[in-house]
Parts: C-alpha cells; structure tokens; sequence
C-alpha cells in the first residue's frame, strides 16, 4: 500500500515495532500509575498543603468555601486520569496479543484510543495558544510540535500493522479458497489435469540431467507459481520436479502451501495413469498390427 510504512523506525519490522510500541507504552503506563494511585489515595493532604502554599505566597485568595470545590474538581480530575492509565494499559494487552497472533481486531481499541488521545491534546494546545495571544503561544507551538509529530508517527506504525496483517490474511484466504476448488474440481472430474497444463503458458526448465524440456506454469496463487512439467517423454523419467528438493527449486526456494502440494501431486499422479494407459495401448496396437501381417507369410513358407 502507498500509504503505508514497510519499517518502523527505519530498524524494525512493523510486527516487531508494534510489539515494542505496546510493551513500551505498558511499561511507562504502569510508572505513571502508582504514583497517581498514591496522590488519590492521599488526596485530601494534598489539597491543604496546596491552599497553604497559595495563601502563605499570596498569589491566591482561596476561602474557605471554595476548599470543598476545589478538592472535588481535582479528586475527579486525578479519577480520570487513573481510568485512562489502566484503559491504556488494557489497550496495549490486547494490541500486543493481536500482533503476536495476528489478530486484526484487537488492534481497534489501542488505535481508536491513541487518535481520540491525539485529537484531544492537538485541541488542548491550540486552545491554549488563542488564549494567550502572544510569544508564548509560538513557544507553546515549538515545544509541543515534535511530540505531536512523533505520536502521531507511532499511531501510523501500528495502522500499517493493521493494513498489512489484513493483506496478508485475505491473500492466505483466498490462495486456501482457489486451492480447494482446484483440487474439488479434480476429483470430481470438473477439469482434467492435462487441460490445466496445456492451458497454461509455458517455459523452459533444465533438469536434473542438464537437458531442457518445455513446463507449464499453473497459477495456483496470486504471486506463487509452481511447475509442472507436460512433455509426455518426461512424465515416465521424471524424477520428480514436484519431490523433494527439486519443488524449492520451481518455486525459487519457497516451500509451496500444503494445498498446493496436494493439487500438484494428484495432477502429477492422474497424468502419469494417463501417459501409462496410452503406452500400453499404443503397445497393443502394435503388437497386433505386426500379427496380422506375420501370419500369411507364416502360413505360406509351411
């Protein structure tokens, strides 16, 4: 895909980023919370040790009924906050289970959590640069603009995880779907196995014994192709493009899927029956010919 990234962090693979992102964001999350469980746990204190600091300075003039106000606000504030933490850490679990078992849909939450978390934060800044109006909103800018850059970029990491687990499941999908109704069709007699070959375009592979001898390419998945060959002379003495080592080689090293072994096989076995049947007739009919023409001359010399 175009809009997508093949590494991430220029070093790592995109499964193996991704894992890193989520073990990362754990463990920095699980930092972060113990101390805001401890500023819940010990709220109140906290609250009289700040208007005592705001009174003896003398910055603020807080009375006493605003005391009340002031410790709801920050008990639900710091309440938010540790629901957030262990949303997030919750939200990594799952991202780090669905890229080790390439789980698609355990990635939605982390990346639905991380772009509302994004959008919000981008909103609070530009917020806070309106409302002062002056150098300090550029400073703001200047200083928070390379944080939004890099999240921003981990988000894009994790999406081009996502994309890219998709593709390669609806590739093993339908490479598994095209695989079972060729070997289906086969066994039923839908197609004929030499139909297949002949059908398709052709090559040339060198064997085992130095010689050159014509090969089809049947296209069983969409960027594998395995060969098979269809020369009548090299399906007795054949020793085998499709065993062993030899089939490593016509895909050009990569072991074929199970199913395309099966189809190959069972097309390799049904032309060798078929090459088998027509030799031994061919045989018979000659063998008959020749007969017909030695009995007269037999009968005459007696």
């Amino acid at each position: 895909m175009k809009c997508t990234m093949k590494k991430c962090c220029w070093c790592f693979s995109l499964r193996t980023g991704s894992a890193l992102i989520a073990t990362i964001g754990i463990l920095f999350t699980v930092t972060a919370l113990v101390p805001h469980c401890l500023l819940i746990d010990n709220h109140d204190y906290y609250i009289k040790e700040y208007v005592k600091k705001q009174r003896a300075e003398g910055l603020r003039e807080i009375s006493d009924e605003d005391i009340p106000k002031i410790e709801f606000f920050s008990k639900i504030t710091w309440s938010l906050v540790i629901a957030y933490d262990a949303m997030y850490i919750f939200f990594s679990l799952l991202l780090l289970i669905g890229v080790a078992s390439s789980t698609r849909l355990l990635m939605i939450p982390w990346m639905f959590m991380a772009m509302s978390t994004i959008l919000c934060n981008i909103i609070f800044v530009l917020s806070v640069m309106f409302a002062l109006g002056n150098f300090g909103s550029i400073v703001t800018f200047v200083f928070t603009s390379p944080f939004f850059a890099f999240v921003i970029y981990i988000w894009f990491a994790i999406f081009s995880t996502y994309r890219e687990l998709g593709s390669s499941s609806t590739t093993e999908i339908n490479t598994k779907e095209e695989t079972r109704g060729l070997v289906s069709d086969i066994e039923v007699g839908v197609i004929n196995p030499r139909t297949i070959i002949e059908s398709s375009p052709s090559i040339t592979v060198i064997t085992n014994h130095g010689q050159s001898q014509e090969s089809r390419v049947i296209a069983l998945s969409g960027s594998r192709h395995s060969v098979v060959s269809s020369s009548t002379a090299s399906l007795k003495s054949d020793t085998g493009i499709l065993r062993g080592s030899n089939i490593q080689r016509a895909i050009l090293g990569t072991p074929p899927p199970p199913y395309e072994i099966v189809a190959l096989t069972k097309c390799k076995v049904e032309m060798d029956e078929e090459y088998n049947k027509d030799e031994s007739k061919d045989t018979l009919s000659v063998s008959k010919s020749s007969c017909c023409k030695l009995t007269p001359m037999s009968s005459i010399s007696s």
